[in-house]
């Protein structure tokens, strides 16, 4: 199914499909690396925070000094207020650990609230994120040390430090990075979709060009091949099949005019002996004998022109599959020697010759299209004894190749002018000569054609090549019999 017919929104120019899959990907894309580069962002900015964090910690722990029993912090709070941000405040406090005496406290915990005890019993800083008194979201630092002795001092105790940092600033920074993101990338898109109408645009004009020339070309007219000079490389291909496809066309179309032509004449010269003979019996009273004669000639006519409607009926049925194939045991020599019999007297007038080769094991019956075969090589034999001159040659071979087709070839030498002709024409209808046929001439260029015919339908080829001796080959390959036969086709 059609994509079109899946998705009705599915758009049918294919500049529309490259545009929207282009803008698609660029925005998935732009999505996938605008949410990695926020996941980053937030990351480094938390990073950043703790680090701080550790700073000021470290600040704290050297301003820590213990003289006798007494511990000093030798920065006061006033100086620690006046490094933060009085907007954005952090919250720090210092408590001994043995007797949990808060020794020094933010004027953010003023209200008496305690951070959480975060690092307690580490003595490296500890960082983790948590709620902070106020209920906002924080980091948190802390960290187990002892301080700094003094002379006289007595062993140092254990205190315990916690920093902490709203996150709001986090949050903000990152919704600024998000909108930035979204507008970048909204202006990117947009630059994208331009720049990309544009370059395919510019990329699919031969397709346009290309539609100009068909349309401006006419049926049956002269054909100019289509050329893109801005062609891409994938379109190539196209312009070339198009330009073979034309030529099969043009080619055709001559094929038909041929036929009408060729058909015209031929059909033009019975009907035009038909009605002399009628005028000369009728000019004056006659006797009976030359009416009898009158009458057999145009008997003899009739024949020839139901033959010939025969042929054409057979031609048109088997393009149209509708022949029936009909299978017989019978003997491929024998019956070779049956299709030559009719024959035998017009190639001894002519002092003809005569050669028959084939395989032993068509000398058993098989079954092959009996009806077929016998169009078959009466058409090749008929042709042979008429266009061979005199004291000449004809010769027959059956053989079955190591595939199992049946290989029919029909040689005769020398041949006549009348037979010389280009072997690819010998197989269209109405097929003439280099020479005009004479007024004696029966043949009326039906027979190969309609050997050709046969061959198709029963899936084979057949080809014409000349030979030395000014002669000539048709061959003639067919499928295996017993697989043919039981094909869908047959």
């Amino acid at each position: 199914m059609e994509a079109g017919k899946r998705f009705p929104w599915w758009p049918e120019s294919l500049k529309f499909r490259l545009l929207l899959g282009l803008i698609a990907s660029a925005s998935v894309m732009l999505l996938l690396g605008g949410g990695y580069f926020d996941f980053q962002m937030r990351r480094y900015l938390s990073l950043e925070l703790d680090h701080s964090l550790t700073d000021k910690m470290r600040l704290i722990r050297a301003a820590c000094v213990q003289r006798g029993d007494r511990i000093e912090i030798e920065i006061d709070q006033e100086a620690l207020e006046r490094i933060h941000d009085p907007d954005d405040p952090e919250y720090f406090q210092v408590i001994e650990v043995a007797s949990g005496e808060v020794l020094i406290r933010s004027r953010s915990l003023a209200n008496g609230d305690l951070l959480p005890p975060v690092g307690a019993g580490s003595s490296t800083p500890v960082v983790e994120t948590g709620i902070l008194p106020d209920g906002s979201q924080g980091h948190l630092a802390g960290q187990v040390f002892s301080p700094s002795t003094g002379e006289g001092s007595g062993p140092p105790p254990q205190l315990h430090l916690v920093l902490a940092h709203r996150d709001a600033h986090l949050a903000e920074a990152a919704a600024f990075m998000r909108r930035a993101l979204v507008r970048t990338g909204a202006a990117m898109i947009v630059v994208l979709g331009m720049v990309m109408c544009w370059i395919v645009y510019r990329n699919l004009r031969g397709l346009n060009e290309l539609s100009h020339q068909i349309r401006s070309t006419r049926v049956g007219g002269e054909f100019e091949p289509f050329a893109v000079r801005t062609a891409p490389r994938e379109l190539v291909p196209v312009v070339d099949r198009l330009n073979e496809l034309m030529e099969r066309v043009d080619s055709a179309l001559s094929n038909e005019r041929r036929f009408t032509a060729n058909a015209a004449h031929e059909l033009r010269t019975p009907l035009s002996g038909l009605r002399s003979q009628a005028e000369n019996a009728l000019a004056v009273p006659r006797d009976s004998e030359h009416y009898r004669k009158a009458l057999r000639k145009i008997l003899e006519i009739e024949r020839e022109l139901e033959d010939m409607m025969q042929s054409l009926l057979l031609l048109s049925r088997l393009d149209a599959g509708t022949q029936v194939i009909e299978w017989k045991e019978v003997s491929l020599r024998d019956l070779v020697r049956r299709c030559w019999k009719p024959y035998f007297e017009s190639a001894e007038e002519k002092r003809l010759g005569f050669e028959f080769e084939g395989d032993e094991v068509l000398e058993e019956p098989r079954s092959w299209p009996v009806e077929l075969l016998q169009m078959l090589l009466h058409n090749l034999f008929d042709n042979a004894v008429t266009y061979t001159r005199e004291e000449g040659k004809v010769s027959a071979s059956a053989r079955l190749n190591a595939t199992g087709e049946l290989v029919l070839r029909v040689t005769n030498r020398p041949i006549s002018e009348e037979a010389r002709m280009c072997p690819a024409q010998m197989f269209q209808a109405f097929a003439r000569g280099e020479m005009v046929r004479s007024p004696r001439d029966r043949h009326s260029g039906i027979g190969l054609a309609l050997c050709y015919r046969i061959a198709t339908a029963l899936g084979g080829t057949i080809g014409a090549s000349e030979v030395e001796g000014r002669g000539l080959t048709v061959e003639t390959v067919m499928p295996d019999p017993a697989k043919a036969m039981h094909s869908p086709d047959s």
